[in-house]
């Protein structure tokens, strides 16, 4: 996890020009909110939203997912 998050800093940090290191991080953090919303997915598959930690797990779930469509919002809105 460590290794992922220092690659795609330095993705962002490297790439030229102010519009490409924005258009580059808009990328990354939708990149990284679908990975944990996936990952978030296959943890409730795993334990189910039965008993306590089953339903902490889906409202983790609703605000990972929520937190993907706000990056995908705003990856929208800078292409269209």
């Amino acid at each position: 996890m460590i290794i992922s998050i220092i690659i795609a800093n330095v993705i962002v940090i490297f790439s030229e020009g102010h519009s490409n290191k924005h258009s580059v991080s808009l990328w990354t953090l939708n990149i990284t909110a679908a990975t944990a919303s996936i990952l978030v997915i296959i943890a409730i598959y795993r334990s189910g939203i039965h008993g306590l930690h089953g339903k902490s797990y889906l409202f983790l779930a609703l605000g990972i997912i929520s937190w993907f469509a706000a990056d995908f919002t705003l990856l929208y809105n800078y292409y269209a």
